[in-house]
């Protein structure tokens, strides 16, 4: 009898550290200073982290048990899950806390994308935890690189309003995932319904001569067909990986409630039968805030390709509001 109980003993013991070296740890250096929300705050990030690498190492779901969590911030989890599952790298994380417009954040958690193909050809991330007053989680994102996050937050003094530069950089963050996410839905929220959309993309002909020739193929839509062409898009390609640099952000000169953010966007997609397409161009997103200073929506996105001279390209001058005239 003793031998049977001390073999459980030994096992319940095995078990316990298990669990604790699977126990991810969450800690704030610094930033938050209610003792409540802190503790709360940490102990939900904690578990959610947990949480996360449990499915990772069982490739399972996640699950939410044990974390406050809003149910749109799981939608958009989930989503991100389903495309690009990973792993969060250390045991126990320490950040600082940022005071939002609308509560708080956490940046810089390290992670590791799993299964790593072409389509993840770079697995290491960076995790955004967004929470409430309360503590409650109502995001969770992959992080825009830090000198970009810093390039947004710190435009001069062309972008005055810190509030809405922040903003925007929560969208722009979203904006990236959309596409590996392939949320149809969520990009046709971001989108105003009068929205002037210029897409392309690099084509390769023979010359009379015998010569091939890559050039870039331009095209004019609206938010209707934009959608329905990315729905084709979204059923016949295996995977879409879009990637962002070198961003910039400015304030309309005379419309305080516009920004244009210019982005180079590199763009990578493999279809069923193993066939890859990819480019590079400057993308060009024209968000414009509604009066009663609710969600941004983009008016205005065009696209150029990346050779394009820097005095060909397009600048805030050369847009205008859907509602006052086309995009020249």
């Amino acid at each position: 009898m003793k031998r049977i109980l001390s073999t459980v003993v030994l096992a319940s013991m095995a078990i316990l550290v298990i669990c604790a070296q699977e126990k991810v740890t969450f800690i704030f250096s610094e930033g938050l200073y209610k003792e409540n929300l802190k503790k709360t705050a940490e102990q939900n990030i904690s578990q959610l982290l947990t949480n996360i690498n449990a499915a990772a190492e069982s490739k399972s779901v996640v699950s939410f048990n044990g974390v406050k969590i809003s149910e749109q911030a799981k939608h958009e989890f989930l989503d991100l899950w389903e495309f690009m599952p990973f792993s969060c790298d250390d045991a126990v994380n320490v950040e600082k806390c940022l005071q939002t417009v609308t509560g708080y954040q956490v940046r810089g958690l390290p992670v590791t994308i799993l299964d790593i193909d072409d389509y993840n050809d770079n697995p290491t991330r960076e995790l955004t935890v967004s929470f409430a007053s309360d503590g409650e989680i109502t995001g969770v994102f992959f992080s825009l690189e830090k000198h970009m996050v810093n390039t947004i937050m710190n435009s001069g003094t062309g972008v005055t309003d810190a509030r809405r530069a922040e903003e925007i950089l929560n969208f722009v963050e979203r904006y990236r995932s959309y596409y590996d996410q392939k949320d149809l839905k969520a990009i046709e929220d971001i989108f105003s319904n009068d929205a002037v959309i210029i897409t392309g993309r690099m084509v390769t002909y023979k010359t009379p001569e015998g010569a091939m020739v890559t050039v870039p193929k331009y095209d004019e839509k609206n938010k209707v067909q934009y959608i329905n062409e990315l729905r084709g898009i979204f059923a016949r390609k295996k995977y879409i990986k879009v990637g962002f640099s070198n961003i910039e952000l400015k304030r309309h000169p005379t419309k305080n409630n516009v920004y244009l953010v210019t982005l180079v966007q590199d763009w990578r997609t493999e279809n069923a039968y193993g066939r890859v397409y990819s480019d590079t161009g400057y993308v060009n997103l024209l968000w414009e805030f509604p009066e009663n200073d609710g969600d941004p929506r983009i008016m205005v996105r065009t696209w150029e390709a990346k050779d394009v001279t820097p005095t060909k390209r397009l600048e805030m001058k050369d847009f205008k509001i859907p509602s006052e005239g086309r995009n020249k």
